[in-house]
């Protein structure tokens, strides 16, 4: 029976040292697995971070590439727009540069329009007093060489004397019309003389 019990008891420390081991073993796994897990997801999130990189630069590459696209058609845009604008400018400034000569030259009209206004009521006076007095028309004075010559009596009438050849309804008619300044005079005229 000794012999049973030592057998017992060397298969009791087997079992123990055996299931000690196996104890050790197991707690040292998930230590070991926790690193290995560890370890291939830091090798897959590497991986996946290079991908993603070239991704990205492949995407930002022709990201990139459209926007110089388009910053190129822009600038030419922005140009030709600044072409048209400095084309209006000249354009402008050139109406303009006509406008202020045809200005200059309507102000030299009117001031020989005024002036002519101003002595057609002393040239109608002095012809209506010689025609009253003589019974024939006369003609204005002669104006200097710069100043346009007063109508003949002919061109007052209606007509020139050379189109007595031209056909009736190619003459130019002139109709007889007062002038403003005229009419104020002609009426306070006649109502002193009354």
């Amino acid at each position: 029976m000794g012999i049973i019990i030592a057998v017992v008891c060397l298969g009791a420390g087997l079992h123990l040292t055996l299931f000690v081991a196996t104890y050790r073993a197991l707690a040292a796994l998930p230590e070991r697995v926790w690193k290995l897990a560890q370890a291939e997801r830091t090798a897959t999130e590497a991986r996946a971070l290079t991908a993603l990189q070239e991704v990205a630069a492949t995407k930002v590459g022709s990201l990139v590439l459209g926007l110089r696209a388009y910053h190129d058609q822009f600038e030419t845009h922005l140009r030709a727009q600044v072409a048209e604008a400095e084309v209006r400018a000249r354009v402008a400034e050139r109406r303009s540069l006509d406008a202020g000569t045809a200005l200059d030259a309507a102000s030299t009209l009117v001031a020989e329009l005024r002036g002519l206004v101003e002595d057609l009521p002393r040239l109608l006076a002095r012809a209506a007093v010689q025609h009253a007095v003589e019974g024939t028309p006369t003609l204005p004075p002669k104006r200097d060489a710069g100043a346009d010559p007063a109508p003949d009596h002919a061109t007052i009438e209606g007509g020139h004397a050379d189109d007595a050849d031209e056909p009736e309804e190619e003459r130019t008619h002139v109709a007889p019309r007062p002038l403003p300044g005229l009419c104020a005079t002609g009426s306070s005229g006649q109502g002193g003389a009354s």
